[in-house]
Formats: C-alpha cells, sequence, structure tokens
C-alpha cells in the first residue's frame, strides 16, 4: 500500500499564538475547541490575506463583479460573499493538503476539524520557510521571470502581428473599387448562367420525353412479333392433327392386346416363384436376427470386461497417486510447521522492534523535552541575571544544534528500523510465496504472507523511495 503523506496535528495553545501573534485575530484556545462560525470565517478571511494577498476590499469587488452578471443580484448578495471565500479557502486547504473543504466548515465547524485546517496551514508556512526548500523556491521565481520574459516577446510578436494587419487593411480599402467591380460581373454571369440553366433543363426534359415515346414503340412492337410467332405455331399443331389417319391408330391397339395374352403365363409363373422366395426370406431374417442379437450380447459383453480392466488399472494408479500424496502431504506439513515457527520468530522480532522504536521515541520526546526545558532556562536566565549576551549565543547555538544532530540520529534510526521491518516482512512473504508455489496451490495472497503479493519486489522498491514527511514543529512566525 502506498504511504499517505500527511502532517503533524499542532497543540491549541501553539495555534493561539501563531493566529493572535501573526494574523492579529484574538482567540482562545476554547474559541479553537468549541469554534463559531464567525471566529472562524475571520480566521480564514485573515489566512487569504496573509497566502493570497486578498484583502477585503479586492474580494468584495471581486464579489460585486460576479453579482453583476446575475439577473437578481439583491437575491445573491448574502450567498456570493460566502461563496467566494469557500472557493479560495477550498484552493488553500489543498494546498496544504487537507483535500476536502466545505461550506460546513464555514457555517457549522467542529473544534477538530478547525484545528487539523490550522495546523495544515502552519505546516505548510513551516515547509515553505525552511531552508532546503530554498533551491526549490528559487527555481520557481527563475521560471518564473523566464515565463514574464517570454510574455514580453510575444507581446512585442503581437505588436508587429498587429501593425502587419493594418498594412493588410489598407490594402484591402485601395483594392475595394475592384472588388465591387468584380461583384456586378459576377452578378450579371450568375443571371446570364441562371436563363441559360433553365433553357438546359427544358432541352433534357424533350429528350426525356422523345427516350419514351422511343421505349413504348419498341414494347409495341415487340408484343406484335410474339404475337404471330404465337398465331404460327398454332396453326402448325392443327395441320399435323389433320393430317394423322385413325386406321394406324387401330393396328397399334390390337397388336398391344396380342401381347398381353401371351404375357400372361409367364407373369402367373414369376407370382409363384415370388411367393416361393417371400418365403425362404422370412426365414433367413429370422436366422440373421438371432445372429444380430447374439452378436450384441458379445459386444456387450466384451465392453464390460474392457471397462473392468480399466478401472482395475485406474485404482491401481490412484492407489499409487494416493501413496504419493500422502508422502509430499507429511513433507508439507513439515514445512508448514517450520514456517509456522519462522513467521513467529518474526512477529516476536517484529514485536521487539516495535517495543525498541515506543522506547526510543519515548526516550527522543523526554529528551526533547529536556532541551526545551533548557532552552526556556536560558532565555529566562538571560532576562534575569543580564548576562554577556554573546555567551548565550553561544549557548543557544549549541542547544539549537544539539537539538538539530538528535532529530537527525532519530530520522536515521527510525530509517534503519523501517528497513529492517520491511526487510523482515518481505523475507516472511517470500517465504510464504516459495511453499505455495511448492505446494502448487493456486489462491490469492493474504496478509499472513507479507504485505505484498507477485509484485511485492516492485511495490518494496516503490515503497522505499517514497519520501516520508517528517513532523516540524512550526517555528515563532510560520507565516
Amino acid at each position: 500500500m502506498e504511504q499517505v503523506k500527511t502532517f503533524p496535528v499542532l497543540k491549541p495553545a501553539t495555534l493561539v499564538n501563531v493566529i493572535s501573534s501573526e494574523w492579529g485575530i484574538s482567540v482562545t484556545e476554547q474559541d479553537l475547541k468549541n469554534p463559531k462560525a464567525d471566529t472562524v470565517q475571520k480566521i480564514y478571511m485573515a489566512i487569504l490575506t496573509e497566502m493570497l494577498s486578498l484583502d477585503m476590499e479586492t474580494f468584495q469587488t471581486g464579489c460585486i463583479n460576479l453579482l453583476c452578471t446575475t439577473e437578481n443580484p439583491e437575491l445573491s448578495y448574502d450567498a456570493m460573499g460566502m461563496q467566494m471565500l469557500l472557493y479560495h479557502m477550498a484552493r488553500v486547504a489543498k494546498v496544504c493538503k487537507v483535500q476536502t473543504f466545505t461550506m460546513r466548515d464555514l457555517t457549522r465547524p467542529t473544534g477538530s476539524r478547525l484545528i487539523r485546517i490550522l495546523s495544515g496551514v502552519c505546516n505548510f508556512g513551516a515547509f515553505s520557510q525552511l531552508e532546503e526548500r530554498r533551491s526549490f523556491l528559487e527555481n520557481i521565481q527563475h521560471a518564473t521571470e523566464n515565463k514574464q520574459e517570454h510574455e514580453a516577446e510575444l507581446a512585442h510578436q503581437c505588436a508587429q502581428v498587429e501593425a502587419e494587419l493594418q498594412m493588410l487593411q489598407q490594402g484591402l480599402e485601395r483594392d475595394e473599387p475592384m472588388v465591387v467591380q468584380a461583384e456586378q460581373q459576377t452578378k450579371t454571369l450568375a443571371v446570364e448562367t441562371k436563363a441559360l440553366t433553365s433553357k438546359l433543363s427544358q432541352l433534357m426534359d424533350d429528350i426525356k420525353k422523345l427516350k419514351e415515346e422511343k421505349l413504348n414503340i419498341k414494347q409495341d412492337m415487340a408484343n406484335l412479333v410474339a404475337e404471330l410467332q404465337e398465331m404460327e405455331r398454332q396453326n402448325a399443331a392443327e395441320s399435323s392433327r389433320l393430317m394423322k389417319s385413325p386406321e394406324r391408330v387401330r393396328k397399334k391397339i390390337s397388336s398391344m392386346t396380342t401381347t398381353t395374352e401371351s404375357l400372361k403365363p409367364q407373369l402367373a409363373a414369376m407370382e409363384a416363384r415370388k411367393t416361393q422366395m417371400v418365403g425362404k426370406d422370412a426365414v433367413l431374417a429370422n436366422l440373421v436376427q438371432d445372429l444380430r442379437e447374439v452378436i450384441d450380447d458379445m459386444r456387450l459383453i466384451k465392453g464390460d470386461l474392457d471397462v473392468l480392466d480399466a478401472q482395475k488399472g485406474s485404482n491401481q494408479s490412484r492407489t499409487n497417486e494416493l501413496a504419493q500424496m500422502e508422502a509430499h502431504l507429511e513433507i508439507l506439513k513439515t514445512q508448514l510447521v517450520q514456517a509456522e515457527r519462522q513467521r513467529a520468530r518474526a512477529q516476536e522480532k517484529l514485536e521487539e522492534i516495535r517495543v525498541t522504536h515506543q522506547q526510543k521515541e519515548e526516550t527522543a520526546r523526554k529528551r526533547y523535552t529536556q532541551l526545551e526545558e533548557h532552552h526556556r532556562y536560558l532565555e529566562e536566565a538571560e532576562k534575569e541575571r543580564n548576562t554577556d549576551d554573546s555567551h548565550l549565543k553561544d549557548q543557544m547555538d549549541l542547544v539549537r544544534k544539539k537539538q538539530d544532530e538528535f532529530i537527525d540520529e532519530q530520522q536515521a534510526e527510525f530509517a534503519a528500523l523501517t528497513e529492517e521491518y520491511y526487510n523482515i516482512i518481505d523475507g516472511v512473504g517470500r517465504y510464504m510465496n516459495d511453499v505455495d508455489k511448492h505446494l502448487g496451490l493456486n489462491m490469492k495472497k493474504s496478509r499472513k504472507h507479507g504485505r505484498h503479493g507477485d509484485a511485492g519486489e516492485q511495490s518494496v522498491k516503490k515503497r522505499r523511495k517514497t519520501k516520508r514527511v517528517v513532523s516540524v514543529e512550526p517555528p515563532s512566525s510560520p507565516l
């Protein structure tokens, strides 16, 4: 999972100091814990004035300009100012890593929400004033200056283009009489073209009518030719019927009668043979049916024997596979026991690292408190004893140096502990993945196998490259 960047939530006393000293608004800790809408809106207006240079006059001018674009300005007068404040504060909140800022934060604020938003603003101010960000801000300043120079060049080029356009406009004014004359000629040609087009359309209509008449004449001629041919065929058929003689028909009928009488004995003999053949065919059909039934029974018996042989072979192979699987399961049980032991050892080591980290954090917090007390003690000593300024300055510098060294040491130690934690988690995850691959299981990776699955190495490298935001206590003037 990608690390989410955040910022430290400051104490109400620190926020009250910043609001009173830097933004000029008198508030108390109770005002921040139980905020009211008027107080919150004043604080947000001070933030906009400090960060965006939006004073009340500019703010009201923008509201009036927007109201002028509406149909009924008097209906939207009260809501427009609140909408402008919501719009600008949403921009500032997003820059300060506060992802959401709604109208509820202006009209019905809560203490925790207000403290978080103000902490984000103060953290952004402290972040922008760090010395290590100076190069980044200088780069932005150089980029802004280069952009301004580029805009000046573009303005010069625009002036040149405008001069060229003016020259072209003058040329167009000189050519305007010629253009008018050409337009008149074009109109005359258009009228003549229209007349010619009408004549051409009339000629095309005449040609179309002539073609239709020609097609009708051809169709009539084809119909007449077909009628003549049909009449000729009918006349030829009638003539052939009239020319045939009835005597030939009588002779043919008598010859067919004689042939029929001579074939009757042969037909009787064939009927007798047919009856005998039918009886023999019935006997043969019964024999064939019996043979087929016997063959079918033999095939069924053979199929049953083959099935029994196949079942016997499969049972033997399955018995062998079960024996192998039992042996393999014993090995896997041993590996799982070892993996559980290793995971338990890793959990114990992680718990030790967490406890050590908490102890070191507590030690660092105590030492930081001691350094703060020592710092306050030096400041009080400076006021009470009126000692040498240079000596106190050296002590103050020494204390600041110790604080910076202590913070750097804690950051390095935290990074080393985090790296060791990630290495242990990744080792456990890789080991469990290897066990899964060895088992041949196709299952989803769970949190027991580590913080990542198949793409573990890439996500770990990406996570290690992600910069972490270190909690920085804001200085006396964060903005």
